[in-house]
């Protein structure tokens, strides 16, 4: 925006009158593709509001005690929710960086409303940050993609620089892209918003623009006035923060249905991992009632460690003994029997049977030439052996 425009827009704000400040032809024309709204005469910000109707998606509560590792342990209201994505003329952050297209949406019984506010040029943040500052503070969590790292630092900072303070930042932020790497991280070759969409949602997106090529995209509008590339923008835009919401209630699955979900071996295997730092231990039951699943080794290495923090000794060295064949988990579910044996029965014998036997596996591999495990296991099964025999001699 020139200085003559600004000068203008804040005249008006103050009542001095003024001529109003006609609209580019561009603007014009994106205001008349997507059925928009002007905010703000004399300095311009294009709203698009819509909404979109998901009757299927029906979890009115999310839970998320699971995935958030006990943060959210209560469930969540989905229409104390609203999720963000921001478009900006950089990723590097800072002062200099600026979002020019800021997008929300929200459920409203089984349809996702979403609003965006592009920002055709600079110096037009202040009153749109105004206007929003209170709505989006009325919500109880904030919700993004990668959010916490990029998105709320930098509209945090916008709306200082801008000197008004953020006060959305007292709302609960849930990060969708770390949920889903707690799931997601080992199976797909990347858990950006376009693989967990098209892996969760189905979704193929067809003539998008690449978010690399957004910011100059951005610039090029500027000088120019062309709108085609700007189309493309708000509408991947949309279909960020329309995921974003079908993603959040899709995720609800994982803890009441999560066979409704595309999910394969090592999912199940992280499902468990979670489930023990999350103590939440009737889960093991709970994803077993489903027969046609093939559970990994390292699921039931994370559910024999569940089973000894519940001081269920014997269910769980059961499942170390079952491990013990397992190339991955072989030593530390012997190590895990081997106290088992030696602190909980105080049979020092069987302890030492475990210990001989995860003996045999380090004089093999010497025997074949080559290196299988860490150095660092055989020297503790080493120290071990020496306190059972100690301990054998003293009994």
């Amino acid at each position: 925006m020139d200085l003559s425009k600004k000068l203008a827009y804040y005249k008006q704000q103050a009542g001095i009158s003024e001529e109003p400040v006609k609209l580019s032809p561009s603007l014009t024309a994106l205001k008349e593709r997507f059925n928009a709204e002007i905010l703000f005469e004399d300095a311009p910000v294009l709203k698009i509001k819509k909404e979109h109707a998901f009757p299927e998606y029906n979890n009115l509560q999310v839970i998320l005690k699971l995935l958030t590792k006990n943060e959210f342990s209560k469930p969540i209201d989905r229409s104390r929710c609203v999720f963000f994505d921001l478009e900006t003329t950089g990723l590097a952050g800072g002062a200099g960086t600026f979002a020019f297209l800021i997008g929300f949406a929200w459920w409203d019984k089984d349809r996702v409303v979403t609003k965006q506010y592009f920002l055709p040029d600079y110096g037009r943040e202040y009153f749109l940050f105004s206007k929003l500052q209170e709505w989006i503070s009325s919500f109880d969590y904030i919700i993004s993609f990668n959010g916490k790292s990029y998105d709320m630092p930098l509209l945090s900072n916008r709306f200082i620089l801008n000197r008004i303070q953020p006060l959305f930042k007292q709302s609960a932020h849930i990060d969708l892209l770390h949920l889903c790497r707690r799931i997601w991280k080992n199976t797909l070759d990347s858990c950006d918003l376009g693989s967990i969409e098209t892996h969760l949602l189905g979704i193929e997106r067809s003539d998008d623009i690449p978010g690399a090529f957004i910011p100059q995209a951005y610039f090029d509008f500027i000088n120019t006035g062309v709108i085609h590339d700007v189309v493309r923008m708000i509408e991947h835009n949309l279909q960020d923060i329309i995921s974003l919401a079908l993603i959040f209630d899709k995720l609800a699955h994982l803890e009441q249905e999560p066979h409704k979900l595309k999910l394969e071996t090592n999912d199940f295997a992280r499902l468990a991992k979670l489930a023990f730092e999350s103590s939440n231990f009737s889960y093991y039951s709970f994803l077993e009632n489903e027969q046609s699943i093939k559970y990994s080794a390292e699921y039931y290495y994370w559910k024999s460690m569940a089973l000894k923090k519940e001081k269920r000794w014997e269910d769980a060295n059961l499942l170390w003994e079952k491990l013990f064949s397992n190339g991955d988990f072989c030593l530390i579910a012997m190590e895990e029997s081997a106290k088992y044996y030696e602190h909980v029965k105080k049979d020092y014998t069987k302890a030492m049977d475990v210990v001989d036997a995860a003996q045999k596996r380090f004089d093999l591999q010497d025997e074949l030439g080559y290196q299988v495990f860490d150095p660092q296991w055989q020297e503790r099964f080493l120290k071990r052996k020496q306190r059972l025999t100690e301990r054998k001699l003293m009994a």
